[in-house]
């Protein structure tokens, strides 16, 4: 398959990223803050569109890098991820910053900024829309 042929790379790339940084290692060099996990509902029906085109579940991963920038009273780190859907319909893999904003050290927002790559169809006249 080439979606398994394109992730493979992806996967040893974050898994080499993802070792942890050598303690004597300065804050300005490249490690990882955070491993992040999960499973999602793909295309769900009536949160973004009135129809769902397509089915099935996505596994994402994603690896949020140091080193930080400080701004707008948050901090905004690189970010690498894919997702991966059960049925082989539309996966992605991403690359771009996250900004985390802590509120109350309770709560937090975050907002991201990026490019995807995926394999889902872009026109079909027989999709509604």
């Amino acid at each position: 398959m080439k979606l398994k042929a394109l992730l493979m790379p992806v996967f040893l790339v974050a898994l080499f990223i993802g070792m942890p940084p050598s303690p004597v290692v300065a804050d300005s060099a490249v490690g990882v803050h955070e491993l992040r996990l999960g499973l999602l509902d793909h295309d769900v029906d009536g949160l973004w569109s009135r129809s769902r085109r397509e089915e099935g579940s996505d596994i994402n991963a994603e690896v949020i890098l140091t080193p930080s920038l400080n701004l707008l009273g948050g901090t905004v780190r690189p970010n690498l991820g894919f997702s991966v859907n059960d049925r082989g319909l539309t996966s992605k893999v991403y690359a771009g910053a996250l900004w985390h904003y802590t509120w109350y050290q309770r709560f937090f927002l975050e907002l991201s900024l990026g490019l995807a790559v995926h394999n889902g169809v872009t026109d079909d006249a027989s999709l509604p829309d």
